[in-house]
């Protein structure tokens, strides 16, 4: 072991003397290639040096031995490709020993000396870009993917050098594929960290690396998220996750789930609508893709979601009193209010975002936007002209009443006949959400059941079982939702058995949501569920 700490220490002396020369480097590294080579094959060699504490005070000195006036004063080409190339082969000798040994290496702090090496070539202006440049930049790069794959140690006074060495690839002007998986797998580590996040967050250039290099670079042109990202609604189960995509969408999860990305989003949404929207669909994909959630991230995910759907809840009702369709202003608000409600339907499974969206009205939010739409909204129903193989532009298409809608410049505003489209004028797919999320808010509370009926919502729910191109499975929703209103709620029973006499609710909405109604020998009307359980409704 003793001639191999040796040779750590006559390349440390190499490093720093300006008598070295081009015989001298080759020499070295002749001498260090078998210790590489070794410790990459050899499990029981490696873990001997890996944990000897000498291995790596050698290895940190050799780190400061290095001079940057050496790499200036290096005009010869060859000389300056050997002292990148010596300085490679002690980085590659860190990554195998970082293998069997994370916890040395931190304490020493060798993850602040490496990009502070690097950096300062950076900052100096010698970067070259050239291929030994660009293989040391990866090496380091898996030396600290290794360091921080369990624990990661941030240290908040490198904070500059760390987003100049993550500014690197940005302005790289040749192929960067060799650079792209390790240097992901090592941004993803360090998002384990809070501190790491919270100061990333709010540096004025983290667009630089956040959006220009992780989105729009690696995600749009070496990930297939970009293309799901396009699509109006998500199916997870159509999507084929690559390890690319699969550690982008962690590592967005990580950052969505930190304090500092809410203001983040709230300043974007003001300042950047284009960007605004890549990070909600990039979010919706996150939210959607994950079923790993822990209380700390839902509250945090929430914290901003919920906020965008209110802000955008209320922009619609100010909208529809404006009495006008107004495309441009309808696709925004439509939008944000498609995206956050399908974050939120998808969350609502867990008691803890039900408990949050009852916590803060949710519920009166949610019933109100539903008036809104209801309202305004017009009922479709698509009929193809086999003969032509085009919609019919006589198709059935009705406002809140039932009413027959006949104006044909007022439907091309809401529908677009030529593509079998419903225009974001008529905010498609946004009230089925919006009943599905009232379900699952709805089941086994009765204070939510209760408070459904005294706003109104139970009407509408009862009018919105029937089948509306505007809104895809509205109906099977829709019947979901007045099972959980009725189920163990007499005042709601009532409530529907007087509509039903009336005739306002049809007889196989209530059978589809497991209830018929029958008058008794004395003329009392009961609802008997189809579960053999009778309820007496006797209307007096």
């Amino acid at each position: 072991m003793d001639e191999y700490l040796r040779t750590i220490q006559d390349i440390g002396d190499a490093l720093g003397s300006e008598k070295s020369t081009s015989v001298t480097f080759s020499k070295l590294l002749d001498d260090l290639n078998p210790i590489v080579i070794r410790t990459a094959q050899d499990e029981e060699f490696r873990n001997g040096m890996a944990n000897s504490i000498h291995t790596w005070s050698n290895i940190k000195e050799c780190l400061e031995n290095i001079d940057i006036k050496m790499i200036q004063g290096r005009k010869v080409d060859e000389e300056l490709r050997l002292y990148l190339r010596t300085i490679r082969g002690i980085v590659i000798l860190m990554r195998n020993l970082s293998v069997s040994n994370q916890e040395i290496p931190q304490e020493q702090l060798l993850q602040n000396l490496v990009i502070r090496v690097f950096t300062t070539i950076i900052k100096e202006n010698l970067t070259t870009y050239g291929e030994m440049e660009t293989s040391l930049y990866v090496a380091i790069l898996s030396f600290l993917h290794n360091i921080t794959k369990n624990v990661v140690i941030f240290d908040k006074t490198i904070i500059d050098s760390l987003f100049e060495f993550f500014k690197y690839p940005v302005y790289h002007p040749k192929d960067k594929k060799e650079i792209l998986f390790p240097y992901v797998l090592y941004f993803i580590n360090m998002t384990q960290n809070d501190d790491f996040l919270y100061y990333f967050l709010k540096r004025s250039d983290k667009d630089i690396i956040l959006y220009n290099f992780l989105i729009k670079e690696i995600m749009n042109e070496h990930s297939n998220l970009f293309k799901y990202m396009e699509r109006v609604s998500i199916d997870m189960q159509e999507i084929d996750i690559t390890s690319m995509d699969a550690i982008l969408l962690k590592c967005f999860k990580r950052i969505a789930c930190n304090g500092s990305f809410a203001p983040y989003l709230e300043d974007i949404e003001e300042s950047d609508n284009d960007k605004f929207f890549c990070y909600l669909r990039l979010l919706q994909l996150v939210i959607t893709s994950s079923e790993d959630w822990d209380k700390f991230e839902l509250t945090a995910i929430m914290s901003w979601c919920f906020k965008i759907f209110e802000k955008a809840a209320t922009s619609t009702e100010s909208y529809f009193r404006k009495g006008k369709d107004i495309e441009s202003e309808a696709s925004i608000l439509h939008k944000k209010l498609l995206i956050t409600l399908d974050m939120i339907c998808s969350l609502c499974k867990y008691e803890h975002v039900q408990k949050f969206i009852l916590h803060y009205e949710g519920v009166e939010k949610l019933i109100s936007l539903l008036h809104v739409l209801q309202k305004h909204l017009f009922r479709i129903n698509f009929q193809k002209d086999n003969k032509k193989g085009s919609i019919n532009r006589e198709v059935k298409t009705t406002n809140e009443l039932g009413d027959k809608i006949t104006d044909i410049t007022l439907l091309e505003k809401r529908v677009d006949y030529d593509n079998f489209k419903v225009r974001s004028t008529n905010f498609p797919e946004c009230k089925s959400l919006i009943i599905e999320i009232l379900a699952m808010l709805t089941y086994q509370r009765k204070e939510v059941q209760d408070k459904m009926r005294d706003l109104h919502a139970l009407e509408i729910i009862l009018s919105n079982c029937v089948i509306d191109d505007n809104d895809p499975f509205i109906k099977e929703r829709s019947i979901v939702c007045i099972r959980f209103l009725l189920e163990g709620n007499q005042l709601n029973q009532d409530f529907v058995v007087k509509l039903e006499a009336k005739k306002a609710v049809q007889d196989d909405v209530l059978s589809e949501a497991g209830f018929e109604v029958k008058v008794d020998g004395s003329g009392g009307i009961n609802l008997m569920s189809k579960d053999s359980t009778h309820i007496s409704l006797t209307d007096k």
